[in-house]
């Protein structure tokens, strides 16, 4: 069983390419298996006596064996039978993956003999690609070692065929089997493989996205192509996310130690930001699964309810914050974090040189390249200048990010997006350090779930002086 210890929270790579493939052939076979292993792979998934032989080898990474054989009404089952298994075996595979769906002819119809004969006589563990639940249950009570995600979708019986790995399947599994699950099927991106570990996966299955250099060269080959509004916004994002999470990592993290320290110590965490960036003031407070000892800071007249235009005119005026700052009881060892895309109004920049003078740690989620370009307004300072800490957005000069073909025009804000993401992400990582203390963090749980109101209502009586929208 040293192979079962070796995949455990590892990756595996799939090798295999059809007859109709190019790179098919073992050649091209333990190519990819070599190229697995140099890139960090725990164990490789190989297909047919033939390649099996050839990686084993090659490559002393644990392979989970199969053998694909063409059914006519089925297409393709997976290892149906001892005899495919045998050569599976033979060949040199640590694991043996085989068909464990339900109602599907052509494959050995006692599943339990089956994995028995495979254990008994091969003396190998068994994991058993399946399509849902139900199959889940069925493998489980055969016999197997491991329970894959392999054929959600690809089953007229199981769950639908999704675009990408079927996320929800994996977190069903783990909840509902008490066998390891290993993630298979359409995961494409580094982010997808995590999230699959995040929710109990005990080893990832990637290949097409790995091993298929045709299907690769079309996923770019097909961005090239002209995009539709919801595409090129998507792109934009997405693009500006990964450089968020790229670039501002130790900011983030820095940001996280600082709010930690002051939750643990007693304190709080203020949010404050004008006009669309109040919202993400808003985004902190009373939401399940949020912290309870972080509090918005809300101006009406800086928000867009009551008037867009004067709370425009409002927010580069000094002296609003001051007056205004009656209902928060901001003191020395709390955290303010201000969100401001240019970080050069009045209003923001007063409350961080208010914040200062209190002796608060401020943290600036700003867009450096539009407040590099922007000359500092009524208060003569920038956001900036105060900050213990800046999160760069990474947003362009005015926030839009489409470009349109009309007199210079640019259309699809991010800010919010990326906003929300600093924020969700910097709480997330503040919520797990608190938890690693050993303490239960004081977090909000959703009113629909058994047992919140009580939860909610102990919070509210902690916090509610310190925050007066609770």
């Amino acid at each position: 069983m040293e192979a079962v210890k070796a995949i455990a929270h590892r990756l595996i790579v799939s090798c295999q390419a059809g007859p109709e493939e190019v790179l098919h052939g073992t050649t091209f076979m333990v190519g990819m298996a070599r190229a697995a292993k140099e890139g960090g792979a725990g164990g490789l998934r190989v297909n047919g006596a033939d390649d099996i032989a050839a990686v084993r080898q090659a490559v002393d990474l644990p392979i989970i064996g199969i053998e694909k054989q063409k059914h006519a009404q089925y297409g393709i089952l997976i290892t149906p039978n001892f005899e495919a298994a045998q050569r599976v075996a033979r060949a040199g595979a640590d694991i043996i993956a085989l068909d464990g769906t339900l109602n599907r002819d052509g494959k050995d119809t006692d599943l339990h003999g089956l994995i028995e004969r495979v254990h008994k006589e091969l003396h190998l563990p068994v994991m058993a690609d399946i399509s849902c639940l139900d199959d889940a249950v069925f493998a489980q009570g055969a016999g197997a070692d491991f329970l894959g995600t392999t054929l959600s979708g690809y089953t007229a019986h199981g769950r639908p065929m999704l675009s990408g790995p079927d996320l929800g399947f994996i977190t069903e599994m783990v909840e509902s089997t008490h066998l390891p699950v290993i993630a298979e099927g359409r995961f494409e991106q580094p982010n997808e493989v995590a999230q699959a570990f995040t929710d109990g996966a005990y080893a990832v299955v990637v290949g097409s996205a790995i091993t298929r250099p045709q299907m690769i060269t079309q996923r770019f080959a097909d961005a090239s192509q002209p995009r539709s509004g919801v595409q090129h916004y998507f792109d934009s994002v997405s693009s500006i996310l990964d450089v968020v999470a790229a670039c501002e990592q130790d900011a983030i993290q820095r940001a996280a130690a600082v709010i930690t320290k002051s939750i643990t110590s007693g304190g709080m965490l203020y949010l404050f930001g004008t006009g669309h960036s109040h919202m993400m003031a808003e985004e902190g407070h009373y939401r399940a699964g949020g912290l309870a000892a972080v509090c918005p800071i809300l101006i009406s007249g800086l928000m867009l309810h009551e008037s867009a235009m004067a709370s425009t005119r409002l927010e580069r005026t000094p002296g609003v914050i001051a007056a205004a700052l009656e209902r928060y009881p901001l003191a020395q060892g709390d955290t303010l974090v201000v969100f401001s895309n240019s970080g050069v109004n009045a209003a923001p920049v007063e409350m961080a040189k208010i914040a200062k003078e209190r002796g608060l740690t401020l943290i600036a989620v700003q867009s450096n390249a539009y407040s590099s370009q922007t000359v500092a307004g009524a208060m003569g300072k920038k956001l900036g200048d105060y900050a213990d800490i800046i999160i760069n957005n990474h947003l362009p000069p005015g926030d839009s990010l489409i470009k349109l073909n009309t007199e210079g025009l640019k259309t699809g804000a991010g800010s919010t997006v990326i906003g929300a993401f600093v924020l969700n992400a910097l709480l997330t990582e503040v919520i797990e350090r608190l938890a690693q203390t050993g303490e239960v963090p004081p977090i909000f749980i959703s009113a629909n779930i058994p047992g919140a109101q009580a939860h909610n209502e102990r919070l509210y009586e902690r916090y509610r002086t310190r925050n007066p929208h609770l």
